[in-house]
C-alpha cells in the first residue's frame, strides 16, 4: 500500500476526494481571500454536506463538520477556501503544458 494510503486509511491525515474544478476554484479563491467557492457540482454525491461532504475518512469528516468548511445553501455548496491548504494529485501522465491526467 502506498504510503499516502496508509496515512489516509490509518487516520493519521485528513483527506477529501473533491471534483478537480472545484480544487481549483478553491485555490484561486484561496488565494484572492475570498471566502469560498459557490457551486452546484457535487450535490446529491459524495462531496454533498449531507452525504459525506468529500471526507474519505473519519478524521476529515469530524473535521469538516468541526470547521463546517462544507455548508450546504438549498441547491449549492459552499466550500470555504481555507480547506484547499495543501494536497496530493496522482496521475499518469503529463503534458508540456503541466496538465495531467
Amino acid at each position: 500500500m502506498p504510503d499516502i494510503w496508509r496515512l489516509i486509511v490509518e487516520e493519521k491525515i485528513a483527506a477529501y476526494n473533491l471534483p478537480s474544478g472545484v480544487l481549483f476554484d478553491m485555490h484561486r479563491d484561496a488565494a484572492a481571500r475570498r471566502p469560498g467557492v459557490l457551486t452546484k457540482v457535487g450535490l446529491d454525491t459524495f462531496v454533498d454536506p449531507d452525504r459525506q461532504g468529500g471526507a474519505m475518512n473519519a478524521r476529515a469528516a469530524i473535521r469538516a463538520l468541526r470547521e463546517e468548511s462544507v455548508v450546504r445553501r438549498g441547491r449549492m455548496v459552499v466550500l470555504s477556501g481555507d480547506r484547499a491548504a495543501g494536497g496530493y494529485l496522482r496521475a499518469t501522465t503529463a503534458d508540456e503544458r503541466g496538465n495531467l491526467s
